[in-house]
């Protein structure tokens, strides 16, 4: 497989790269992205609003309610949790794939970027294997945990109980326990990061292939993620200031319904509600929270893509795919019957 130079700018700013090389399809599944999750939240919305009625009056009760009264509402909403749950990780399996797709095939379908076909159903095995593993991995932390702590209550015993040294020889141990657990969690997490991307790049579950694919290169993708979650964090500020200019200026508009909050202690729901009603229909207020959420949603796909990157770039790496790295070829989309194959191939 590929063994040329990790290309540090590439991997950790993909989103950058495959904006610059790829700007429709970008926004296509940024786009299609938020459609979809809203018509998510409207599906639970609609599923969901039967049940309000129960809600609320269980919290406006002036007693605490029964267990058997909790239980009964949760048995009733069980049905539409359950099918919340499936549709939305069934939706995230989707666009995990639709985004690594691009990264690793520059493929992306025309019309809906989304499918659920061979792709999603690997990635949702490679997403088992991570639950997996990830149990076993708990399982080790808490087995390093009780060693550490037997290990940690044998130095005091030796130094002294009570006494300066054994109290700062026993900080030092579960010091430096901690940060190797770290390491080795850190370091495990890393090794198996390309899966995701390799499967969908090689279409066939990859999973411990990418041991493999991130042999050389795993100090580098540590630094990669760093400045990821650093970037996460800058851009996470930048929001933040984004916003409450928006929402600080949106409330000037609504100071006089705001201010009446102040006197409805001991006010039924139903007042409450209509304060809230009259702040919130405010043509002001409904436009900063929409550009609100258009910033905070455009830095989440910016920090999404960036996260997918870094893996994407391993297993392309790997496979040699330095076509994907390049500049786009002039067709700007796949045919839609080459992204996300039937269940039956592969």
């Amino acid at each position: 497989m590929s063994g040329s130079a990790y290309n540090f700018g590439a991997a950790t700013f993909a989103f950058f790269k495959t904006m610059g090389r790829r700007p429709g399809a970008v926004i296509s599944i940024a786009v299609w992205q938020v459609l979809f999750y809203l018509a998510l939240f409207v599906i639970a919305a609609v599923m969901f609003l039967p049940h309000v009625g129960a809600i609320v009056a269980l919290a406006e009760a002036k007693h605490e309610p029964e267990p058997a009264q909790v239980l009964a509402l949760f048995a009733q909403m069980g049905g539409a949790i359950f099918l919340t749950l499936v549709i939305g990780f069934a939706l995230t399996l989707m666009v995990q794939g639709a985004w690594l797709r691009l990264l690793t095939r520059n493929e992306v379908a025309s019309g809906v970027p989304f499918r659920f076909g061979g792709d999603e159903l690997r990635l949702f095995v490679v997403n088992l294997l991570y639950v997996f593993f990830g149990f076993l991995m708990y399982i080790a932390i808490v087995i390093a945990v009780v060693a550490g702590s037997l290990v940690g209550a044998l130095i005091l015993n030796v130094a002294g109980e009570g006494t300066v040294t054994g109290g700062l020889l026993t900080g030092l141990w579960g010091f430096v326990a901690a940060l190797a657990v770290m390491a080795v969690v850190i370091f495990l997490l890393i090794r198996f990061a390309a899966a995701p991307a390799l499967t969908v790049r090689q279409k066939d579950i990859r999973f411990f292939e990418s041991w493999s694919a991130t042999k050389d290169v795993t100090g580098m993708m540590f630094l990669s993620y760093l400045v990821v979650i650093l970037v996460s964090f800058g851009l996470g500020i930048i929001a933040s200031v984004v916003q409450q200019i928006f929402m600080v200026g949106a409330m000037v508009s609504v100071i006089e319904p705001l201010s009446q909050l102040e006197n409805t202690k001991g006010a039924d729901v139903d007042q409450v509600m209509s304060i809230l009603g009259t702040v919130f229909s405010n043509p002001v207020v409904i436009i900063a929270l929409l550009l609100a959420l258009v910033v905070q949603y455009i830095i989440q796909v910016i920090i999404e893509v960036c996260w997918h990157g870094v893996g994407a770039y391993a297993a392309v790496r790997y496979d040699g795919g330095d076509d994907v790295l390049a500049p786009a070829k002039p067709a700007p989309y796949a045919p839609s019957q080459s992204v996300g194959e039937a269940p039956s191939e592969g």
